[in-house]
């Protein structure tokens, strides 16, 4: 072989590495792309049902599959209805226990307080002079 033909087989080598190299870097690209749609699509899923931030994985998937299973527009409206009244509830049911943990947070607070000011209690007493 001669030293031109040497040369021209060792740059279409060259160049068939770097076109390897490439495409592998395309697919890795295009899985990771892949990757982040399916995430995007299961997100917007998880956001399409109502109260959706208060439930767990099984509890969404078990409400798709009723809605699913469900034969008519009727019976997928009952069960819609139904489940965004118990969403409803389950959101009250949380503000209610926050208020509370609030409430009793701040009544702890006070408390540590009066503890630990001198005089403390209902007398505004302290030192006298």
């Amino acid at each position: 072989m001669s030293g031109k033909s040497r040369a021209v087989t060792g740059r279409r080598r060259f160049l068939a590495a770097g076109a390897a190299a490439v495409a592998g870097v395309m697919v890795s690209a295009h899985a990771q792309n892949q990757e982040r749609v399916e995430e995007q699509s299961e997100e917007r899923r998880r956001t399409r049902i109502y109260g959706s931030d208060l439930m767990n994985d099984s509890e969404r998937r078990a409400y798709q599959d009723r809605m699913q299973r469900a034969r008519t527009e009727e019976e997928r409206n009952r069960i819609r209805d139904e489940h965004r009244r118990d969403m409803d509830e389950r959101r009250r049911v949380r503000a209610e226990e926050q208020r509370r943990e609030r409430e009793e947070r701040q009544r702890n607070l006070e408390e540590m307080h009066r503890r630990a000011t001198p005089g403390g209690g209902a007398g505004g007493g302290g030192r006298r002079h």
